[in-house]
């Protein structure tokens, strides 16, 4: 009987020695995967989960999204916390598996009843998003609270954001500065971006230029995008940090070559006006639209301007007035950027476009830039550039008689 005991502990031990090497990612030997694969055929649910992980990322065997899938179920089907979410990644992804966003909730779920942190994390995310679920900020955030306050870096980040922004909870930027640093804290690169961003705006904190900077630059060697951006702004504006709009350039180069809307723009902006690079509205003009293209309207509005006034394409009111059109009506931003900034930008659009509006009825009414005279036509026009509230537009109308 001592023996038989003995002889299961080594078993059990050989497996976990297995298991820890394939969670790792280290290179099984044949001899190796074969034992892990026939202590996981006896039912070890941890060892299953460790064959699924071994077929998803090819350790120790070819790589086998299905396998994985299969070897997942098995061990999620037994209660295994780590297998139930991975099999819900499974699911999120359609790796393996149709991809299914009511099953990855289900097998999420299942792991964040037992106290997984990412599947804590991933509940949130999809309440948050509406995906598998009814969308429901206010479950988001009970559920990315739970995992912020396990100690999840992604959790704490996305809970400070909730916080942020007022979304399924009231709005406290004191309060999501906290979450933002306990993740920053764990080197989490968007939650030190935000953290720049917190001491750029002096919400949540007091305004902060040098510690502005600091987390921008730890966010950046972490690898995120947005923050190449806010930095390249403060060294656009020497914003503790001394100016060099050639420094801003570069921060703006290599997000717009990954195709970053903000920062195609910003970098648009900077060969319109020469700042740091050789002036070239061409090469603006490319940029302004690939971030249009992507829906941003102060790149729609920078498109209208050029076509306005003729930079880096043919002057054409018209294609000026439909991009100012298409900036004053766009919206997609709503939801991350705030109502005062987007109300800044439909007024701004929607002088511009009336600014244009009356320019056209100007070609009408005098017969110039290849328009027929037509004094009603120049009257619509008037008509609709003083309904936008355009001074010179209402003067043209009482010159002609309709006030």
């Amino acid at each position: 009987m001592l023996k038989k005991w003995f002889t299961i502990a080594a078993a059990v031990l050989l497996c976990g020695f297995l298991t820890v090497r394939a969670a790792q990612g280290k290179t099984l030997s044949a001899l190796e995967a074969a034992q892990l694969r026939g202590a996981a055929e006896k039912g070890d649910a941890e060892a299953q989960w460790h064959v699924g992980v071994c077929y998803q990322f090819g350790f120790g065997v070819k790589k086998d999204l299905k396998q994985a899938v299969i070897w997942y179920r098995k061990s999620a089907e037994q209660g295994n916390a780590k297998a139930q979410f991975n099999l819900g990644c499974c699911y999120y992804r359609g790796e393996g598996v149709e991809k299914d966003f009511e099953q990855a909730v289900h097998w999420f779920r299942k792991a964040a009843e037992q106290g997984s942190d990412r599947a804590l994390l991933w509940m949130g995310m999809c309440y948050g998003r509406g995906e598998g679920v009814e969308k429901d900020e206010k479950q988001a955030v009970y559920w990315l609270r739970r995992a912020a306050e396990k100690g999840e870096p992604w959790g704490q980040l996305n809970l400070g954001a909730c916080l942020w922004r007022g979304a399924g909870i009231k709005k406290d930027p004191v309060e999501a500065v906290k979450w933002f640093r306990k993740a920053a804290d764990k080197k989490n690169a968007m939650a030190q971006g935000c953290m720049g961003i917190a001491y750029m705006s002096g919400c949540g904190v007091e305004e902060n230029p040098v510690e502005a900077v600091k987390y921008l630059r730890e966010s950046v060697a972490g690898g995120c995008s947005k923050s190449q951006i806010n930095l390249g702004w403060c060294h656009d504006f020497g914003f503790g940090v001394e100016r060099d709009r050639k420094k801003a350039a570069e921060y703006f180069r290599k997000p717009a070559e990954e195709g970053v809307k903000e920062a195609q723009y910003k970098l648009a902006y900077h060969y319109l006006r020469g700042w740091g690079v050789e002036k070239n509205p061409v090469r603006a003009v490319e940029l302004l639209r690939k971030s249009a293209a992507q829906g941003y309207s102060p790149a729609e509005f920078g498109l209208g301007w050029c076509y306005e006034f003729g930079w880096g394409v043919k002057k054409n009111i018209e294609r000026a007035a439909m991009w100012y059109t298409q900036a004053a009506n766009n919206d997609i931003d709503k939801d991350v950027v705030s109502p005062v900034e987007m109300e800044r930008r439909r007024k701004i659009a929607e002088f511009a476009l009336a600014r244009v509006t009356y320019k056209i009825g100007v070609c009408h009414e005098t017969g110039s830039d290849g328009k027929e005279k037509d004094v009603e036509a120049a009257a619509g026009y008037y008509h609709y550039a003083a309904a936008l509230g355009y001074e010179p537009a209402k003067e043209a109308l009482k010159r002609l008689g309709y006030y």
